[in-house]
């Protein structure tokens, strides 16, 4: 019996080895000598944001960014390396034996992330933040931050970021502003920036990077700031600071229960995110729809008034096909942003590629059932006009959902009868 009762206890103790897990925190560090690779992330303490690789293609053009931990779609709110994508998953995150961040690329040189305030000592510490914030910390000096990505925004406005300018000599200046991406899918510096006014450091802009082009979306009054597409700051606190050292824009959140924040997407659209307990909500603001209400001079529309075309004004987003190289009748040379004006002002462009990391772009001129007969399996997106009363995303999906399965069924309907 007592051989019995020992095999009996042995049993339960096995077993709970694979039912009974320790509670273990994910890392939200990584120290001298370890490293990050694709497959592993950092999450801050609170479990509010990830650090990792991520990529739109499988393997190919990899990233190293920052999201919400919650989200699902996993949106960055920022890249380390927009303008240096990597290609091997061997690649890693490492801090090198003199302190620096760095991504180890096996093939070619290692890229330094805090290329803009390098290490003076071998002893630091890479952590990200329950504010999205990655920093780099000297761990000689009382955990001194050394770098920090709040400093080098990319499309994505959070809660303690600035924007603006510092005022020290030329030498050591920084500006924050926000670049859009050059695609939905497309992280590179994009077309559009988001910042202060050259010339009236209480008003902010959306511009067109290189054409001098812009339209103001929000104003300060010396304490206080707002949207001009929001009725109120609400649920927003935003601070406008200016001193010797520096002017910038920031805002946090009021309450513990409300987050919220901006970003800057590809059209040069501010979309305004709001994280609820159901999950995440968009709403989308145009430039244009503040036009007639500033009362401040601008130098126009950035994106124009929507066309006559009969196929609809909207884009449709369709992955996983060949980009239309091979049936293309135009290519251009300009940003992701300029595509879609391009080819919605054109009433006979039915579709656009963005191509070479959205440094052009491809157009399809023709009949849109020829276009999706030639759709072929790939990692590239192509956007197809749609109309512009099927706003939903379900109208969007059964309309696309048609015109493939359609030809598909006649196909298989016309083999079945060969074969009888």
């Amino acid at each position: 019996m007592s051989s019995q009762r020992d095999i009996t206890v042995w049993v339960s103790v096995f077993f709970s080895c694979f039912f009974i897990q320790p509670s273990i925190h994910a890392k939200d560090s990584l120290g001298p000598g370890e490293t990050l690779y694709y497959n592993q992330t950092l999450v801050s303490a609170g479990d509010v944001f990830e650090l990792g690789f991520f990529s739109f293609t499988g393997w190919e053009n990899q990233y190293l960014g920052v999201w919400f931990k919650d989200d699902k779609d996993k949106k960055p709110v920022w890249v380390a390396n927009r303008d240096n994508h990597i290609l091997d998953s061997s690649d890693y995150l490492s801090i090198r034996r003199d302190g620096n961040l760095v991504i180890v690329d096996e093939s070619t040189a290692n890229w330094i992330i805090n290329s803009g305030s390098l290490s003076t000592t071998n002893n630091t510490i890479a952590k990200i933040l329950d504010t999205g914030n990655l920093v780099l910390l000297d761990g000689d000096d009382d955990g001194k931050i050394i770098w920090q990505s709040f400093d080098y925004p990319t499309d994505t406005y959070l809660p303690g970021m600035k924007i603006g300018y510092s005022n020290s000599d030329s030498n050591n200046k920084k500006s924050w502003f926000l670049l859009s991406w050059s695609s939905p899918s497309v992280p590179s510096s994009g077309t559009y920036a988001f910042g202060v006014d050259r010339f009236n450091k209480s008003l902010f802009n959306v511009g067109r990077r290189g054409t001098g082009v812009y339209q103001p979306v929000g104003l300060g009054d010396g304490s206080s700031f707002r949207f001009f597409f929001q009725n109120s700051s609400e649920g927003f606190n935003f601070s406008l600071v200016s001193n010797p050292q520096e002017d910038y824009l920031t805002f946090n959140n009021m309450g513990d229960n409300f987050s919220a924040w901006f970003a800057l997407d590809s059209n040069g659209y501010i979309i305004e995110y709001r994280k609820l307990q159901e999950g995440i909500t968009r709403e989308i603001h145009s430039p244009c729809d503040t036009s007639n209400s500033l009362g401040i001079n601008s130098q126009g529309c950035l994106i124009p008034r929507p066309s006559m075309c009969d196929a609809g004004d909207g884009f449709f987003e369709h992955r996983g096909v060949k980009q239309i190289s091979s049936i293309a009748t135009v290519s251009a040379t300009v940003g992701y942003g300029d595509c879609e004006l391009i080819c919605k002002n054109n009433c006979s462009c039915m579709a656009y590629s963005s191509v070479d990391d959205g440094g052009s772009c491809e157009f399809y001129y023709g009949d849109m059932n020829d276009l999706v007969s030639k759709m072929n399996a790939g990692n590239s997106s192509i956007y197809v006009r749609e109309n512009g009363s099927q706003t939903s995303d379900n109208g969007r999906k059964r309309k696309l959902l048609v015109a493939i399965i359609v030809p598909v069924a006649v196909w298989y309907l016309m083999s079945c009868a060969l074969v009888s």
